[in-house]
């Protein structure tokens, strides 16, 4: 094997008979090794405390941190070359022995690939997460981790493969140790270019957002000292009051932190790697052109000091989340107070030691109870801290917030303006209110569809505007986003109950908003003609659009199971039976599907008759639409106080029990209405029945998948089963 020289110390053309490295050569590549091993060891303790720390405290353990986690564990191999190389006497030397050579090349090919590959898709994540907040990217961990060690892998592959069929790809390299040579080095630095690329964008989309919210809290600033409470302001559509201006300005200063320090994250690791690549280029360069190197002495220490400090850099803008050291902090403390707890109870047990058997049971007791009071409460903080500094949830609740306040604000115009006492008209169906709720920078359009036909249909259902603005208020719905998640469904929606619990707000797919003002005016038709429908009932339609971000629609629902008892079971039913079960998972809470009932509901025959003649109407319906796919969704509610449950005579009559219905033998309490209304009997439908039928031999009746005239029937058929 021919390995070439280190191309920074060699000023003279080396012919067969010139020794590798003379003395000057090993003076210098030992000082280089001293300077790289040093920084690769700091590199590698600060990677070790994230390795360490994201496995001790439980809170850290999601969605993105895991990306960190996963970036650490390469920084942690990576450096260790460095580390090793820079202890190891005579390692300028050892780079000679052909097997020493290989295994540096290998282990930097593989671990830097993915250590590069890790911190591209934190760039990749934060760029996901500022266009759309509501997109679930926990669901691309997958991809990530297959294309991180995918590349890894192939790019190493290939690297040995071509340097053992003649190819002189490995030889000593810009960083002092074996890796690839000349424009083999294409094969790390392509994907790094990439990556750059990715990470660029994400800097200037973030570094705008930045502005943008420098821009809005300066204004709030000037504004608030001259502003009554309830006058409009810049930050936002319209705060309530005084009290709310205040919590979506601090809202805004925590977006604007965590964004600066993700930009700060992005920033070292294109700074960092951009002396490698300058170093390695301006080498292949000179080269190419014949030209004898010029002495790069500062340029090839500045590529190992940032080849080598990838890890440190990393742990230390890790570390400025304040998340992490009241995470941490707790956790020693927590240990702290343990040890204490016990040594404290071994001195207790041995002064008493003649009713050391009552003492230790006693104690026991109390202990267990109070550390598991400690650890309910423990969970219940840790959840909160973890989470306040999460960039896909700051971000989202950014986005939240605006939208609330867009809403109430134009609540509140079509209510100063008298609009909300006239008939709807046909014109009201294709009304679209825009406004801009920050006017000075113009980074963000409201969109309100259709307001006075929803405003009428929430009043259809008794939510007057009072109730509703009450509901959505900003302040107190962003402190209250512990309910949001994301559906299990495959659309992966993103949906957060009002603190009051008798609204949702999901966001919904262009097709399904396109969908909704389409079928807009005979879903207002039905719901006045259908007073008892079942059908979820839609309240608003609006949409966001953020500067350099997609649009997000949403919409505001009722909730169909809105009560305070607790639901003892809860069922997705569709009268279908292929993969239509939970099975063991629905014994242990989770929600059951048609298979997983085992009982009927036990309803009185008026009851019955009116509950199965809105299936039918319901179901009639959305045939008439060519929509199918929707669900019964049935909670159940086991009394077992002696309280009675009063009915009263008013409202839908699903719906006079506390929020539900009453069954027979008054044992038990159902609450149910029809949920996944948008889906269209379209093409994606038509082909997953043929794959299902024909390509997986399920039954064609059972699939879930059907014409919408056949689905209907299915779906009344099924319900009736359910019932005695």
């Amino acid at each position: 094997m021919d390995l070439h020289p280190w191309p920074f110390v060699v000023k003279r053309r080396r012919d067969e008979n010139t020794s590798l490295f003379d003395d000057t050569q090993t003076i210098s590549m030992t000082l280089y090794y001293k300077v790289a091993g040093t920084l690769a060891g700091f590199s590698f303790v600060a990677s070790l405390i994230i390795i360490i720390s994201y496995l001790l405290i439980k809170p850290l353990r999601k969605h993105p941190t895991n990306l960190v986690f996963w970036l650490s564990i390469c920084d942690l191999f990576f450096s260790f070359k460095f580390l090793l190389t820079s202890i190891i006497p005579g390692s300028a030397s050892l780079a000679r022995v052909e097997w020493i050579c290989y295994s540096q090349a290998i282990f930097s090919q593989f671990w830097g690939t993915a250590s590069i590959s890790w911190n591209g898709m934190i760039s990749l994540n934060l760029l996901f997460n500022m266009r759309n907040p509501f997109v679930n990217t926990q669901s691309y961990n997958l991809w990530y981790h297959l294309w991180a060690w995918g590349l890894s892998l192939t790019t190493t592959i290939f690297m040995i493969a071509f340097n053992t069929n003649g190819y002189e790809v490995i030889s000593i390299n810009g960083d002092g140790t074996c890796w690839t040579y000349d424009l083999w080095q294409l094969l790390f630095f392509a994907p790094l270019c990439l990556y750059f690329i990715i990470s660029f964008v994400t800097i200037t989309i973030a570094s705008i957002r930045i502005r943008t919210i420098r821009t809005q809290l300066n204004s709030s600033t000037r504004r608030a000292e001259v502003n009554t409470p309830n006058e409009r302001t810049n930050l936002l559509s319209s705060p309530v009051d005084d009290l709310s201006q205040r919590h979506i300005q601090e809202e805004n200063r925590l977006y604007f932190v965590v964004l600066l320090r993700m930009v700060v994250y992005v920033g070292l690791f294109v700074l960092l790697w951009s002396f490698p690549l300058v170093h390695r280029t301006l080498t292949i360069t000179h080269k190419a052109t014949d030209q004898e190197s010029p002495n790069e002495t500062p340029l090839q220490y500045l590529d190992v000091i940032g080849i080598c400090l990838q890890g440190l850099s990393n742990a230390v803008v890790y570390s400025t989340n304040p998340s992490f050291w009241r995470l941490f902090t707790r956790k020693i403390r927590h240990v702290r107070n343990d040890i204490t707890s016990r040594i404290e109870h071994n001195i207790s047990h041995m002064q008493s030691n003649r009713v050391s058997h009552l003492s230790e049971i006693s104690f026991g007791s109390d202990s267990e109870s109070e550390t598991s009071t400690k650890k309910k409460r423990h969970s219940s903080v840790n959840n909160n801290v973890g989470e306040s500094q999460r960039i896909d949830i700051i971000i989202r609740r950014y986005v939240i917030s605006c939208i609330v306040s867009g809403i109430i604000d134009n609540v509140e115009d079509i209510t100063r303006a008298g609009r909300q006492f006239r008939e709807v008209m046909p014109s009201d169906f294709e009304e679209k209110l825009d406004s801009r709720p920050i006017r000075e920078s113009h980074q963000h359009t409201f969109t309100d569809y259709a307001p006075l036909v929803f405003m009428r249909m929430r009043q259809t259902a008794g939510v007057d505007n009072e109730t509703y603005v009450e509901a959505l208020e900003p302040r107190n719905f962003i402190e209250n986003l512990g309910n949001q998640k994301f559906s299990d469904g495959r659309s992966g929606s993103f949906f957060v109950f009002s603190p009051c619990k008798n609204f949702i707000v999901k966001t919904l797919t262009v097709d399904e908003a396109a969908l909704v003002i389409d079928i807009l005016p005979k879903l207002y038709q039905h719901m006045m003609q259908n007073p008892d429908t079942l059908i979820n009932r839609f309240f608003g339609l609006h949409a966001i659009s953020v500067l350099h971000g997609e649009t997000t629609y949403v919409a505001v629902m009722e909730n169909v199971i809105n009560t305070r008892l607790k639901l003892d079971r809860r069922y997705d039913l569709k009268g279908s039976w292929v993969n239509r079960e939970v099975g063991r998972a629905h014994d242990e809470g989770s929600q059951g599907m048609d298979l997983d009932l085992k009982t009927k509901l036990n309803l009185d025959p008026h009851t019955k008759s009116r509950f199965l003649s809105q299936i039918r109407s319901d179901s009639e319906f959305f045939t008439r639409l060519n929509i199918m796919d929707y669900s019964l969704l049935l909670a159940i509610h086991n009394v077992t106080s002696g309280d009675p449950y009063d009915t009263i005579d008013q409202g839908p009559f699903h719906r006079r029990t506390r929020g539900g219905v009453l069954s027979r033998d008054g044992r038990e309490v159902y609450f149910f209405g029809i949920i996944d209304v948008l889906q269209l009997w379209d093409r994606k439908k038509k082909m997953e029945r043929f794959f299902k039928v024909y390509v997986r031999n399920k039954s064609k009746w059972g699939v879930s998948a059907q014409e919408p005239s056949i689905y209907s029937q299915r779906f009344v058929e099924g319900m009736t089963r359910i019932i005695q």
